[in-house]
């Protein structure tokens, strides 16, 4: 499939899913058993468009794919006993936010009988944050809030002596 990196005009991306939809991930053949064989350890990384694979020169270079190129190299003959084979799961769905994340693994993704669930996620988040703060007004260019005047002065006084003491004392006061 081919597909347009978010905010990326002048690069094409392609991303490949097996028949149960999951982008690649270490392998460019893979299949999850259901139930899942008693040797099998599995990793599920949920998470949007950076885990789907956004930013990777081929699948094989994806977020998910390098973890599993690294638990791998690293866990040989070290997996929980009766346990010989690694599976890494790249469970990323572009623009999906935590919310979507968190139905997509009770829904659908429990069913692969995860040992160990990461989730790699934020930014969509932070953008959907973004929009909503913007709609109020509230948002300075480089997504400032109201209050981070404020904080940056705390911040930029703490690294005084007298700014450290007017600090406490003021804490302590309220």
């Amino acid at each position: 499939m081919l597909k347009q990196p978010n905010e990326v005009w002048d690069l094409v991306g392609w991303r490949m899913t097996n028949k149960q939809g999951f982008a690649a991930a270490g392998s460019l053949e893979y299949f999850y058993e259901k139930p899942k064989p008693a040797n099998v350890y599995r990793v599920i990384v949920t998470g949007g468009s950076t885990v789907e694979g956004d930013g990777a020169e081929t699948p094989l270079d994806n977020l998910p794919s390098k973890l599993f190129y690294a638990l791998d190299a690293r866990l040989k003959g070290a997996l929980p006993p009766g346990r010989d084979k690694l599976e890494v799961i790249n469970a990323g769905v572009g623009a999906y936010g935590s919310a979507q994340e968190y139905l997509y693994l009770i829904t659908d993704l429990m069913a692969y009988e995860p040992d160990l669930i990461i989730s790699y996620g934020g930014a969509v988040d932070f953008r959907r944050a973004k929009q909503i703060y913007d709609q109020q007004g509230r948002v300075f260019t480089s997504f400032r809030l109201d209050k981070h005047r404020e904080y940056q002065s705390l911040i930029n006084g703490s690294y005084t002596v007298l700014g450290s003491a007017f600090q406490f004392m003021n804490s302590l006061v309220n």
